[in-house]
């Protein structure tokens, strides 16, 4: 096994077992008291979003790593690996996997603009769908093609980032499974174009790699 492809198990390995040796139990939900005849209702406003980041700070550790650093290293290892793995493709799969991150970043904006949900926290109307969720589906979903035998770690790795959002009260379950599902067609249709979408001036296909890209494996008899 070569070096680069262990330091990326070694990665995901480190961030599932900081994920479960610090699952700690979600902070409890403080409970209004019930208003009596004259008694005035707590106001919705700046107290509410000192109470959300009051909840952020009691998150567990693992969920605030995931959604923080974790999610970093993760994205620039699915686009920054290839160029150490891939051999005479990694220019191109490197590029393939920038271009799913981008395509599914921008559709993932573009309904958020549109949808304005509110979030759990309630810190703002860009709930849906989950940018995090997104982005780290179209990479695994990428390295997965290129890696099946790589797959379960990736996708472990975009599942544990996801739960994170779930847990930090950022999004709710819809969001970041819509956020994947983008992420995963976005690669769908990556894959399927021979220049690619965004990034097509630079994407091109090999002989090799146009066959388990695109898919035509008997293109030449056409």
């Amino acid at each position: 096994m070569r070096l680069t492809t262990t330091s990326f198990l070694v990665f995901a390995g480190s961030l599932l077992v900081v994920s479960l040796a610090h699952a700690d139990p979600a902070p409890p939900i403080p409970i209004s008291p019930t208003l009596g005849v004259g008694d005035t209702p707590p106001t919705v406003g700046t107290a509410d979003v000192h109470l959300s980041q009051s909840e952020a700070t009691q998150s567990p550790t693992w969920a605030r790593f995931a959604s923080g650093k974790g999610t970093g290293l993760f994205v620039a290892s699915g686009v920054l690996l290839p160029l150490a793995e891939d051999g005479s493709d990694r220019n191109q799969h490197a590029l393939r996997a920038a271009d799913s991150l981008l395509t599914s970043t921008l559709v993932t904006e573009a309904l958020k603009r549109v949808i304005h949900e509110k979030r759990p926290d309630g810190s703002d109307d860009q709930s849906f769908p989950s940018r995090h969720a997104s982005a780290a589906f179209a990479v695994a979903s990428m390295q997965a093609h290129f890696h099946p035998n790589q797959a379960i770690f990736w996708y472990l790795g975009a599942t544990a980032i996801s739960v994170s959002r779930i847990k930090l009260r950022r999004h709710h379950v819809r969001d970041v499974v819509a956020g994947a599902a983008i992420g995963i067609a976005t690669t769908q249709i990556e894959v399927r174009q021979r220049r690619g979408l965004l990034l097509f001036p630079f994407i091109h296909g090999s002989s090799n790699s146009n066959q388990r890209v695109a898919g035509l494996s008997l293109g030449g008899a056409f």
